[in-house]
């Protein structure tokens, strides 16, 4: 299972949720943000999926349907991140649909492995992230217009995020191996 991570999905989670939570972000200005790439408050800026889309069933992992919206929003964020120069090349289109579909694949499999483990996320964590969030988009009129409604999904999101970086903690700490017993198996 490929596990995506560094600067293109940091926070991506979030960054999806909060896009699929606020479909007037980015249309009060009719602008595009002036936040950072890759930053909630770019991805936040971002229109939501039409509704038709919204309902569409792009994937099913295990009992978890993804819609197509979903699956729009995360590849919409994406794109952002890592084309924020312009144009997407149309040779990385298939590329990127790939790593955006992967992402949340492993995502669901992830969140449900750490729920099956029965992993509780770190509350002190869950509420560093959550303070670093607000403080980044103090100044963001739409945070303070839609906070109250969105931050109990973005807590939500940060949770699962922590209860599954939690889970990898637990899985690398277990397989990890003294220098001398690498030798020994690889030579």
């Amino acid at each position: 299972m490929k596990r995506l991570s560094g600067p293109t999905f940091a926070g991506f989670g979030a960054l999806m949720m909060f896009a699929l939570s606020s479909p007037a972000l980015g249309q009060a200005t009719g602008q595009a943000s002036s936040a950072a790439p890759g930053t909630a408050a770019s991805a936040a800026s971002a229109s939501a999926p039409a509704p038709a889309i919204e309902q569409g069933l792009f994937a099913r992992v295990n009992s978890r349907r993804v819609t197509q919206g979903e699956f729009h929003a995360a590849f919409g964020a994406y794109l952002r991140t890592k084309y924020y120069h312009g144009r997407v090349p149309d040779e990385d289109l298939l590329k990127a649909r790939e790593v955006v579909t992967d992402h949340i694949v492993n995502s669901i499999l992830l969140s449900e492995e750490s729920t099956r483990r029965g992993i509780q996320p770190n509350r002190e964590e869950v509420d560093r992230r959550v303070n670093a969030f607000e403080q980044q988009n103090a100044r963001s009129p739409e945070w303070q217009r839609d906070r109250d409604r969105v931050l109990p999904q973005l807590r939500s999101e940060l949770e699962e995020q922590v209860r599954v970086a939690q889970l990898e903690t637990q899985v690398r700490d277990a397989v990890s191996m003294a220098p001398d017993e690498v030798r020994a198996f690889y030579l």
